[in-house]
C-alpha cells in the first residue's frame, strides 16, 4: 500500500489486520455498486454476500 513490493509474508497485529481488511471490503462494496444496474440490484447483492 506504500508502493513498496513485500518480499517475504508478513504478520499483521489485529489492529493492523483490521484496517486492511476494512479496506478491501470498501473496495469490494464499490465495485458491487458500480456493477448494479439500480439501488435495488445493489441491495439484492450486497445481501447475497450475508449469505
Amino acid at each position: 500500500m506504500n508502493g513498496q513490493i513485500q518480499e517475504v509474508p508478513q504478520e499483521y497485529d489485529g489492529e493492523t489486520a483490521v484496517h486492511r481488511v476494512g479496506f478491501k471490503l470498501e473496495e469490494l462494496v464499490e465495485f458491487l455498486y458500480a456493477a448494479s444496474e439500480s439501488e435495488e440490484d445493489f441491495h439484492g447483492r450486497i445481501a447475497q454476500l450475508h449469505q
